[in-house]
């Protein structure tokens, strides 16, 4: 497959980390329920476009399958750890990787 180069770019020349959140689905259409004061089907179906999109962006520039553990440097379940702790995880790996 030829690739649109962008991800591949990134990955020669530009120091990065990627980072991948996820959470159970349940999880995050709560967190837009409580967020966008909404119900839980309207939140549902508000995060399957996001994911849509999400999904369509990442392919179009990576050529790559969104979400896949191995497309990225660190994957968080954010359920596991909570927003906080994620946010300390991806720190803590920041940190390593400048020193």
């Amino acid at each position: 497959q030829e690739s649109r180069g962008l991800g591949d770019v990134y990955k020669r020349q530009i120091p990065h980390i990627s980072v991948f959140i996820t959470a159970p689905i349940e999880q995050r259409a709560r967190r837009i329920m409580e967020l966008e004061k909404i119900p839980y089907s309207k939140a549902l179906k508000r995060l399957a476009k996001f994911d849509k999109k999400r999904e369509k962006y990442y392919r179009f520039y990576t050529n790559n399958t969104w979400g896949q553990a191995y497309n990225y440097d660190l994957c968080i379940n954010s359920a596991s750890y909570g927003i906080d702790e994620a946010v300390n995880l991806i720190l803590r790996v920041i940190d390593r990787e400048k020193h």
